[in-house]
Formats: structure tokens, C-alpha cells, sequence
């Protein structure tokens, strides 16, 4: 009967007595790493659309004719996407009567140049409010960038299978089986920005898309083969 053992850091944990030379093939499972900086190649901007007034139909026109400006000015360039993430109207109350209405429409934006973002000055005097600027790895570098760290992680993982093998006493192994982790993309990087300091000098203040560290664990199933 094959044994499996998991390694957690560099310590052993045994399922079951498994003596360090043993008779039968062990199964053990270990986990490769790596990592790399990579250049921040998206920005992705929240923009809303707010108006208040008394009647709702006009309201809701006035946000119409604002974001349909700010739609088709920002669709001219071909390195900007825009999508509706949000509407939504609000009756505004004194005590219990609704005196007015607000109507709200948000807007994601995303921006493949990313050192040069001075179109949300436009967007502000427009009319729109830019509520925040997160900077992203784009899903193709990432999968770029992952392809990148395959070997290298598949390398950390012989080493340490080459290891378990030696402290078995048989310096000999297998590779049963491997798996990726798509669990650790990297997170954005937020850098808001209040609309007043987008107009502050006729323009977006100065941002930098920064980097982000993508990791990489490829994890296997080793086989320990018995000593000579």
C-alpha cells in the first residue's frame, strides 16, 4: 500500500507511520513557487453621472444626455472600453415626502494606456465625476507572465522533490501528477483621486500605473520509489 505524505513548509506531516525506508512507493506532495514583477498595463476608472431636480423624468434625461456625451467621446479611442456597472434613482425625502429625485448612472472605464490618463480631466468638466483609478495587470500579461513562471516553479518543485528522495534514503522519484493554482492573481492597485484634484490645474493629476508581483504555485503529486 503506497503512503502519502504532505509537506507543509519544511516540516513532514505522515499519514501514518512511514518509516524512512520503506518497502512500497510514497506518495508525497509538494508545491512549486514563483514570481515576477510585471508593469501595471491597465487602468480601470469609476466614473457616475449624478443629477437632482424635482420631476424625475427630467432627471433622468438630463443623465441620459450627459453620459451618452461622455460615452462617445471616451468610445473614440481605441484603447478605452466603457460598460454601464450601475443605475439607480432616489426619491429625495424632507421627513416623509419626497420633495426631488436623484439619478445616478456608473461607468467602468478601461484604459490600456495607462501613463496617460488625461481624458478624466474632460470627463469632469463634462460634466461626470471620476470617484477612483485602479491600475491592473491586463489577463493577457498575466497569462503571459504565468507561462513565464511555469519552469521555474516546476524547477523549485524537483529540488524539493529531489530532497524528499534523498531524506527517504532512495534518491529516487517520480512525477505522478501536476496541478496549477489560479487562486493568486495579483489584487489592483487603488489610487483615488476626489474630483476636485482632477480639475485643480485644467487637468488629471500626474499617476503612475505602478507593478504587481504575479506569483505561481504548481503543485504535485511526488512518488518516492523504495531504496535499493
Amino acid at each position: 500500500m503506497k503512503r502519502m505524505i504532505a509537506v507543509v513548509g519544511t516540516a513532514l506531516v505522515l499519514a501514518g507511520a512511514a518509516p524512512l525506508h520503506a518497502a512500497e512507493p510514497i506518495r508525497v506532495a509538494l508545491s512549486g513557487q514563483a514570481e515576477t514583477v510585471v508593469a501595471n498595463d491597465e487602468a480601470v476608472v469609476t466614473v457616475e453621472v449624478t443629477r437632482e431636480g424635482k420631476e424625475q423624468e427630467g432627471v433622468r434625461r438630463e443623465v441620459d444626455a450627459v453620459a451618452g456625451r461622455i460615452v462617445e467621446v471616451l468610445k473614440k479611442s481605441p484603447d478605452i472600453t466603457v460598460q454601464t456597472v450601475g443605475r439607480a434613482t432616489y426619491p429625495i425625502r424632507r421627513g416623509e415626502v419626497a420633495i426631488g429625485w436623484s439619478v445616478r448612472q456608473t461607468f467602468q472605464v478601461i484604459d490600456r494606456q495607462v501613463d496617460d490618463l488625461s481624458w478624466t480631466g474632460r470627463v469632469e468638466k463634462m460634466g461626470g465625476m471620476v470617484q477612483g483609478v485602479d491600475f491592473r495587470v491586463s489577463d493577457q500579461a498575466l497569462r503571459e507572465a504565468k507561462r513565464g513562471l511555469i519552469d521555474q516553479a516546476a524547477d523549485d518543485l524537483r529540488v524539493q522533490a529531489a530532497k524528499m528522495a534523498t531524506l527517504f534514503g532512495s534518491g529516487r522519484y517520480r512525477i505522478e501528477s501536476l496541478a496549477l493554482d489560479g487562486s493568486d492573481l495579483p489584487a489592483p492597485m487603488p489610487m483615488r483621486m476626489m474630483a476636485t484634484d482632477a480639475l485643480e490645474g485644467g487637468g488629471a493629476p500626474p499617476m503612475a500605473g505602478g507593478r504587481s508581483t504575479v506569483h505561481l504555485t504548481l503543485s504535485g503529486v511526488v512518488l518516492i520509489e523504495p531504496a535499493p
